[in-house]
């Protein structure tokens, strides 16, 4: 510890005594002793000084580095909520510029076989990473019928099971009818709703009185991601031979009224028309099928085998008339990708035993039409009307407005945009078998806006 000298120097006063030239001398060699302490301590401080500066300068880029990482999978992370983040398996992004730095992102594949978003911040030459995994939400498909909008109940429209929306507005569920109008089942709005304003009633009818259960506000809203198709595989076309003809398949009366198919390929068509029956033996195996079009406007597919038949349509897909698709299947047997957008019209009397999958594509069911299968589609309108009969087990359109009119009928989980049933149509909910669906929807009736991710 370094000794500190209290030295008492000479004060010029007014006093008549002469001044001590010896004191003077006495001050002037404490000075020349004190400046050697003074230039090696205040270097020592200097010193010292600028390097905390310079560890707060490095310190601050590092924790902007880090900031900046931590956007860049953010971004990764939201933009998975409503898509797949395995399609950007193996990808890097170029840097993107952000305030005083810049970000990459790429997602990888972790040694479990997990996904990993790996993203990296650089501030001036300092980097930091930052990696998360994606965890999936739970899937919930619990209620007749889910709107992240508006539920309109008109007529006598009957649901059988829970009904709830993510809206809070005032008059999201509306409910008016002349009787008979029935919710048997618990209601549930968005989380800030007033159950007294959220749910209401027309002509004098007092919406709480046709519900059984209780009406109450979600924890949280729901988040069901617009579904996505699988990719489409590289098939080879198939030979000509009997009725191919340039890959195009016609079964429609004559000598090929009656066709069977024991391998997939490529077609530029398919035609099954006039009462003409195509068998499709699938044998033990999966069979997979791809096509520009397919028509089915008269005519039948049967499905032979034990393994399952995949028919992708790239364009057009049409299916009426008394029509059937693996009438005496069951839903398991037969799933249809399509990747056109004009709207598929499920009419007349036809049979379609099996799932349908549209990326964009609106749909219409009416006349007696029988669907047994889960219809998923992203397209923005889905009308079930006339005496048409869904046992869907889910009719997933998050995009959509779906219609529920006539005497139509649906067994299963409905999800739209909006949602309305009129006349005597009914809902009435039936479990969904995860398992049985044809697409990865995972994440679909978790929190809106969350991804529970797991930060590494």
């Amino acid at each position: 510890m370094v000794g500190v000298t209290v030295v008492k120097l000479p004060i010029r006063t007014t006093s008549s005594k002469p001044y001590d030239r010896g004191e003077h001398g006495v001050a002037f060699v404490l000075v020349m002793v004190l400046i050697p302490v003074v230039l090696i301590y205040g270097g020592a401080l200097l010193q010292g000084v600028l390097h905390d500066a310079r560890s707060v300068d490095l310190e601050q880029k590092r924790l902007k580095a880090y900031y900046l990482a931590r956007s860049g999978a953010v971004a990764v992370l939201q933009w998975a909520q409503s898509n797949s983040v395995t399609d950007l398996l193996g990808q890097q992004s170029a840097p993107v510029s952000l305030g005083e730095g810049a970000f990459s992102v790429e997602v990888i594949e972790d040694a479990d076989g997990s996904i990993i978003i790996k993203s990296t911040g650089t501030v001036d030459g300092v980097s930091q990473v930052v990696k998360v995994r994606p965890q999936p939400q739970e899937v919930a498909f619990d209620s007749a019928l889910f709107s992240s909008g508006d539920i309109t109940l008109k007529g006598s429209a009957g649901i059988t099971g829970q009904v709830m929306t993510n809206s809070s507005e005032p008059g999201s569920i509306s409910i008016s009818g002349s009787g008979g109008i029935r919710i048997d089942g618990n209601v549930y709005i968005g989380p800030q709703g007033n159950p007294l304003e959220v749910v209401v009633g027309s002509n004098n009818l007092n919406p709480f009185a046709v519900v059984s259960g209780e009406i109450s506000n979600l924890q949280e809203a729901r988040n069901y991601p617009t579904p996505l198709l699988p990719d489409f595989p590289n098939l080879p076309q198939v030979r000509d031979g009997g009725p191919i003809s340039g890959g195009v398949l016609k079964v429609e009366g004559g000598k090929y009224k009656t066709y069977t198919l024991t391998e997939g390929g490529y077609f530029q068509s398919i035609e099954v028309k006039g009462n003409g029956a195509l068998y499709i033996n699938v044998g033990s195996a999966d069979m997979q099928i791809r096509t520009r079009n397919l028509d089915i406007s008269q005519g039948h597919i049967i499905v032979q085998g034990s393994g399952n038949l995949q028919i992708y349509v790239e364009d057009s897909f049409s299916i009426g008339g008394s029509s059937t698709v693996n009438a005496g299947g069951s839903l398991d047997d037969v799933t249809v990708f399509h990747r056109g957008s004009e709207t598929i019209d499920i009419g007349g009397a036809v049979v379609f035993k099996g799932s349908l999958v549209s990326e964009s594509a609106n749909v219409e069911l009416g006349g007696s039409g029988a669907v047994t299968g889960h219809l998923i589609t992203g397209g923005s309108q889905v009308s079930v009307q006339g005496s048409a009969d869904a046992e869907t087990r889910l009719l997933y359109a998050p995009n959509a407005d779906i219609s529920v009119k006539g005497s139509g009928y649906i067994r299963g989980a409905v999800i739209g945009r909006t949602i309305d049933v009129s006349g005597s149509a009914h809902v009435t909910f039936v479990d969904v078998d995860l398992d049985s669906i044809p697409v990865n929807l995972s994440g679909a009736g978790g929190s809106a806006g969350a991804s529970k991710p797991m930060w590494l």
